[in-house]
């Protein structure tokens, strides 16, 4: 009798995730920028929050789509100083 098969999964706290497409994003979300302002790349994870949110089967909508590049994106500025 053959074992069944154990499915692959990522797990993050105590959360597992069993979705291919949501295990790449967790994977991929891991080394962005969150301590600093505007420094996490806007595209990516506009599309990781969809994907979390509204799972995997709905498509990224085309509206949501930049053709041209964001100033935030291209241009390198020191950050604000806190007072």
């Amino acid at each position: 009798m053959a074992k069944p098969r154990a499915e692959s999964a990522v797990t993050i706290g105590r959360q597992s995730l069993r979705d291919p497409q949501l295990q790449a994003d967790a994977l991929a979300s891991e080394p962005m920028n969150f301590r600093e302002v505007e420094r996490a790349p806007e595209d990516a994870l506009n599309r990781i929050l969809w994907r979390a949110q509204r799972g995997t089967a709905e498509p990224y909508p085309e509206w949501a789509v930049h053709l041209i590049a964001d100033n935030d994106e291209t241009e390198d500025r020191p950050l604000p100083q806190p007072r």
